[in-house]
């Protein structure tokens, strides 16, 4: 309430012809405003001594005796009186009797000359009245039509102490069954007090020093409030004892109370205390909830891709991972939101239960609305059942095919293998980007590789194990050596093909991968002289000289044979360049240690 709108008030209030909201709202502002309350006062001080005047003489109307007198009366009243209280109304006879008073001094001033003639007889003897006709009977108004509240202020103050104490009592329900069921235990406490306004009291209870009283306040308001008091759960975000308080309102009034929120989030003030208390520790609010309060803040983010915002931005992202069917869903929905970035929604997506299930459900629709690049990204990320056979039909599209390659190398199993093996071998698809796929498979899971060569090694599935073999040799990676090793006692594969895949895993082979290799060349020694040397290339290049030396002093292997084995390779019958990895690893070795034969 303005305070011109407050003066306006006075005299009705006085009247009693307020109503009762009328009445509470100046009752506040009056507590409020020093201005206004020192008007009231000196108003209220007025009408008291009013009322506490004799009548006007009936015989003698002396009237700079009767203004002297009101003077008299309230100079009085100021010594004595720290301030009296304003009564809700004066009676109108009062009133009446000072407007006659000053309105015939007004007279006597206004006469041509100048007042009464001093000669003249001050005595008045007042006429024979005429008979007095019968009373006439009329009904009271009130009892006909309803006339204005009287509002008692000493009833006010009472309702306000009981809504104080419903809240104190109800407090403890916030914790335990959530503020609905607090909202509810307030109003029955309350609810005798038809008429009087409720929300207004509690709403002026949100700015008490009783953190504890406000807090409880504002809480109800959030669930029962109109948008007259979003205002005052707006202004408890100010206070940092009200701050978790004040977001939960918020959230609780609605999409109102939301909006207001979602635009204080941006603000460098309440951007943190509206993400941790509203979104991130949410005790009363269920997965929808949380996830159309995010969609609300996102829409209201601005336009600016600034540091701030994209990391509020990316915050609210996160959070959606917690708010399940409708958290994914919105994963979906915001994937064009300048501030949100893909990478950020499918860490969300994947973090929800029911991710998996809306993915499924996008992609049985013959259209979609939804970018195929970001669906491609999502098949790569969650793996659906239908995943693998839904990138396969993108895999020609050119602006798709690194993605669509990219999700079939990420499903699991041995068909996305197989799959690419056949890209490889019709040539449809660039090489480059079936290498990269067939790389990020390896790095997905090794063992599948492992499983798939041992099954190719002992013919039980129909593909080419040299091309196989060539395959995983070039992707250059080290969980590609446990494959490759076990395709090299296949018979299917040429001994050039084995010499060369052995000096490859001398490049990129591990520690672990040297028992195999022990395995392979006690294996491989009596019928192979050039895999034998190309595993021994390997043990050196991998394990050192201790390795060699190892297998030399406690192996059972022919040494003599390594050796003619070795001279063979140096006459020339082997490919370049195995001679030169021969001289770089086992030359020196040789020149410095022979091999002696275990006793």
């Amino acid at each position: 309430m303005k305070c011109r709108r407050a003066h306006s008030l006075f005299e009705r209030s006085f009247e009693g012809t307020l109503g009762i909201e009328q009445a509470f709202e100046l009752s506040e502002h009056v507590r409020e405003c020093a201005r206004c309350r020192e008007v009231h006062d000196a108003q209220s001080l007025l009408v008291e001594t009013l009322e506490r005047l004799p009548e006007p003489p009936v015989e003698r109307i002396d009237v700079e005796r009767a203004v002297a007198a009101i003077h008299a009366e309230l100079d009085s009243t100021r010594r004595t009186s720290s301030g009296p209280r304003a009564k809700p109304w004066v009676p109108l006879a009062a009133a009446a009797a000072l407007a006659v008073t000053v309105g015939f001094a007004a007279w006597l001033r206004g006469r041509g000359d100048g007042g009464p003639d001093p000669d003249v007889a001050t005595t008045i003897t007042p006429a024979p009245l005429a008979p007095a006709e019968p009373p006439l009977v009329i009904e009271p108004v009130a009892e006909l039509v309803p006339g204005p509240s009287e509002v008692d202020l000493d009833r006010l103050d009472e309702i306000r102490s009981r809504v104080r104490d419903a809240l104190r009592a109800a407090r403890p329900l916030l914790a335990e069954s959530g503020a609905a069921s607090f909202a509810e235990s307030v109003e029955l406490s309350v609810s005798d007090l038809k008429g009087w306004p409720v929300e207004r009291i509690v709403a002026r209870l949100t700015r008490s020093d009783d953190s504890e009283l406000a807090l409880a306040a504002i809480r109800y308001l959030g669930v029962r409030s109109s948008r007259a008091v979003l205002a005052d759960l707006e202004r408890a975000l100010s206070r940092p004892d009200l701050e978790r308080a004040g977001v939960l309102a918020l959230v609780d009034a609605g999409d109102a109370g939301r909006a207001v929120l979602a635009r204080k989030l941006w603000s460098l003030e309440h951007s943190r205390v509206a993400i941790d208390h509203g979104v991130a520790h949410p005790t009363e609010l269920d997965a929808t909830a949380r996830a159309e309060w995010i969609a609300a803040a996102l829409a209201a983010a601005p336009r600016i891709a600034e540091p701030r915002a994209l990391a509020t931005a990316k915050r609210l992202v996160f959070e959606l991972g917690t708010c399940e069917r409708r958290g994914a869903e919105l994963c979906f929905e915001l994937v064009d939101h300048s501030l949100v970035r893909e990478e950020d929604l499918l860490d969300a997506l994947a973090r929800t239960r029911e991710g998996l299930h809306v993915l499924e459900e996008i992609l049985d629709r013959p259209l979609s609305q939804f970018p195929e690049s970001f669906l491609l990204r999502a098949v790569a990320r969650l793996e659906p059942p239908a995943g693998l056979a839904w990138a396969s039909a993108r895999i020609h599209d050119r602006n798709l095919s690194e993605l669509a390659l990219g999700a079939v190398a990420a499903q699991g199993g041995e068909g996305p293998l197989r799959l690419l093996l056949d890209l490889h071998r019709s040539r449809e698809v660039d090489e480059p980007l079936l290498a990269g796929a067939w790389g990020a498979a390896l790095d997905r899971d090794p063992e599948r590789f492992r499983l798939l060569a041992v099954a190719v090694a002992r013919g039980d599935v129909d593909r080419d194990a040299s091309e196989l073999l060539a395959l995983l040799v070039s992707s250059g990676k080290s969980a590609a050596v446990p494959a490759i090793l076990a395709l090299l006692s296949s018979p299917l594969v040429a001994e050039d093909g084995v010499v060369l895949a052995l000096l490859a895993v001398a490049d990129f082979g591990r520690r672990e991968d040297l028992p195999d290799l022990v395995l392979l060349l006690e294996a491989v020694l009596p019928e192979n002289r050039r895999a034998a040397a190309g595993c021994l290339v390997a043990i050196h290049s991998i394990g050192g000289e201790d390795a060699v030396s190892d297998l030399f002093a406690g192996s059972e292997t022919d040494v003599d044979r390594v050796l003619s084995l070795l001279a063979s390779l140096t006459r020339g019958d082997a490919p370049s360049v195995v001679l030169f990895r021969v001289a770089m690893h086992l030359g020196p070795l040789l020149q410095t240690k022979r091999p002696r034969r275990q006793s």
